[in-house]
């Protein structure tokens, strides 16, 4: 079953039960009663504070929460899903209107104009991405069939032991980082169900990361193969930094599991 901590959860009112649990942001259940906990930081409503600065947001100590229900965790996969280029609202005042005073927040940024406080406001409250910085560029990311959009993209990554495992079409921009068992990404996998299902699939589940794994190690070793099984591992080798993003692309042979064990060189 999956978990999603979420600012906002009308999105998600069609989503099954049976799969999904959703989980406001301050409500959330523990970490490791699920395989997999989504924490969404897309709303648009969760990037607001009160303050002079865009340095921070109201709801950190909600963030604080999660932060130390990560570092507790001992088995559940944690996949972080950045915003897109949403407008930040800061600096609550009282304002005249329509007769009356009310508060409001008299000032915004987009956050590809804030994004050094957006990294800061995540390292500081949620998990520390190190030296990991965002780019701000439009791009797309292909996933089976799916073009998957993103405002942003990652840099410096390697520094903090992360590895990548989405690119951009053409532009092979970083749209996805990976350390142990968290995944962060800037790609927009919550706008539907079924790209979040697509990239579940691809990227968190262990079985299939199992069988790419379980080809590098055999690959180097095998000594007879026919040309199906050649142009499979050939295409493996040539591509290992990108395996996972070409993965889907490949065509895999009939009982590959099966073969790989009788296929194994001591």
């Amino acid at each position: 079953m999956i978990q999603i901590i979420t600012y906002g959860t009308n999105k998600y009112k069609e989503y099954p039960e049976t799969t999904y649990k959703i989980s406001r942001l301050g409500e959330i259940q523990a970490l490791d009663d699920f395989e997999i906990c989504i924490i969404d930081l897309s709303s648009e409503y969760l990037w607001r504070y009160d303050e002079i600065q865009p340095t921070n947001v109201n709801c950190y100590k909600d963030l604080l929460t999660i932060k130390e229900a990560i570092t507790n965790s001992v088995k559940s996969k944690i996949l972080i899903i950045l915003p897109q280029n949403e407008l930040f609202y800061y600096y609550k005042i009282r304002k005249h209107i329509n007769s009356r005073y009310e508060d409001v927040l008299d000032k915004h940024i987009y956050l590809k104009d804030n994004k050094e406080n957006l990294v800061k406001i995540i390292n500081n409250n949620l998990l520390n991405m190190g030296k990991t910085k965002l780019l701000f560029e439009k791009t797309r990311t292909v996933v089976e069939d799916m073009n998957i959009e993103a405002d942003f993209n990652f840099t410096n990554y390697q520094e903090d032991k992360f590895e990548a495992l989405t690119f951009s079409k053409n532009s092979n921009k970083i749209t996805t980082i990976r350390k142990d068992n968290i995944f962060i990404t800037t790609l927009n996998i919550l706008e539907n169900m079924e790209i979040l299902k697509v990239f579940i699939n691809n990227y968190c589940n262990e079985k299939q990361k199992k069988i790419i794994r379980d080809a590098f190690n055999m690959a180097d070793k095998v000594i007879v193969l026919s040309e199906e099984w050649k142009e499979y591992f050939d295409t493996i080798i040539e591509n290992k930094d990108k395996v996972v993003i070409i993965y889907n692309s490949i065509v895999v042979p009939k009982n590959f599991e099966k073969n790989l064990d009788s296929n194994k060189i001591l």
